[in-house]
């Protein structure tokens, strides 16, 4: 054993060692990122150079998140489909889906995503819902920590006040002002969210006709159909995921 311990240590040739960079994020980790009052910038967790200005993207809101949750094996079937209409962009997603994501719950069986009742499944999880979005999309994503953003809030505020009568409200209005500063496009269920993004000149998709398209006859077309039938018996149905507008036309006032 020392012989041939001594003998490959002296002919084992010079192979060179490749420097990995500091600043390489292994894919499966979320790029958190904040904005400095002190710097005007944003920063980032992955080491990336601070900015001022954020790059157009695709921004997820809450429902969409938890949508994901909820179909990602039907999704995975179209993973090639779903990143040709997403035109491969980074993907933001904002800390307030993180707050909005305690204390839910996933539902237990295919009759607890349109029935009206509070959903007994296993408990939701936002970091692993966030690693398997981007194991399937294969981009990068960014958690945008809003709370330091004084021009977020600003302009929520404004949308607030412009957009009340379209529906737009509190908890969405950051989804909104965040797209419309960066320039990226806003992916919703929520059609009051899509109708006053509308308005305020974002650009918006609705997430449950890219759904229908991409997942055809499957669980989430038997549940709009579900959601229609029980419209028109006048039953109570589904805030899916916890949004009284998901799949919703009009909210009822």
């Amino acid at each position: 054993m020392g012989t041939w311990y001594k003998t490959s240590k002296k002919s084992s040739p010079n192979i060179p060692i490749k420097q990995v960079s500091k600043t390489t994020t292994p894919l499966s980790r979320i790029i958190k990122t904040r904005w400095s009052p002190k710097d005007k910038k944003w920063t980032y967790s992955n080491g990336e150079s601070p900015t001022s200005k954020l790059e157009p993207g695709t921004l997820f809101d809450s429902c969409v998140i938890m949508s994901f949750e909820d179909f990602l094996q039907e999704l995975k079937k179209q993973r090639r489909d779903i990143i040709a209409k997403l035109h491969n962009k980074r993907v933001y997603v904002l800390s307030t889906s993180r707050e909005e994501y305690a204390n839910k719950k996933c539902p237990r069986n295919y009759l607890e995503k349109f029935l009206w009742r509070q959903f007994t499944g296993k408990p939701r999880n936002f970091k692993n819902t966030l690693t398997e979005i981007q194991k399937l999309l294969g981009v990068k994503i960014y958690l945008i920590e809003i709370k330091n953003s004084a021009e977020i809030k600003r302009i929520s505020e404004e949308f607030i006040i412009k957009f009340h009568e379209s529906g737009l409200h509190r908890a969405d209005s950051p989804f909104a002002a965040f797209a419309y500063i960066t320039k990226s496009t806003l992916v919703t269920l929520d059609h009051d969210l899509i109708s006053s993004s509308k308005k305020a000149k974002v650009k918006v998709k609705d997430f449950s006709k890219f759904l229908g398209k991409i997942l055809g006859n499957s669980t989430l077309k038997k549940i709009l159909r579900e959601y229609s039938l029980s419209q028109e018996k006048d039953t109570h149905v589904v805030l899916m995921y916890g949004n009284r507008n998901s799949f919703n036309p009009r909210r009822r006032r």
